[in-house]
């Protein structure tokens, strides 16, 4: 772990974390299902095996996160920054992405959605989620 980034051991819910600045931290494997990160900063954050279902992050900065493997599950993640980020099956079945910013289909298809996944303007379901669907 670099001297710059934080390691934290998150095990809550309902908490409000709104705001905070989160850049750099290590949150592998936390329990932060339905906590409030609107407008959070995560910006090169470590989420990986994250539990974030039902999680809010309005206009969260996620921009070189590591979602990999994390549960975004219903969480809503309108207007989130998503550049860089890593979304290597990362569940985001039943979420809600409208607004969300720099996202692709090819980032979008390393994760796994459904139909009830609701998208960006413009961005549609890879196909890759509608094989999931039919298999």
């Amino acid at each position: 772990m670099s001297d710059r980034q934080q390691k934290f051991h998150l095990n809550v819910g309902a908490a409000n974390l709104a705001r905070a600045n989160l850049e750099r931290a290590d949150l592998t494997g936390a329990m932060a299902r339905g906590v409030d990160f609107r407008y959070a900063n995560l910006v090169s954050a470590i989420l990986h095996k994250t539990n974030l279902s039902g999680a809010n992050l309005t206009g969260a900065n996620m921009s070189a996160a590591d979602l990999s493997d994390s549960d975004l599950s219903g969480a809503i993640l309108r207007k989130v920054n998503f550049e860089n980020a890593e979304l290597d099956r990362a569940n985001l079945r039943g979420a809600d992405l409208r607004g969300a910013i720099n996202i692709s289909i090819s980032e979008l298809a390393q994760a796994f959605g459904d139909e009830s996944t609701k998208l960006p303007i413009g961005v549609r379901h890879p196909d890759s989620w509608l094989l999931d669907l039919i298999s």
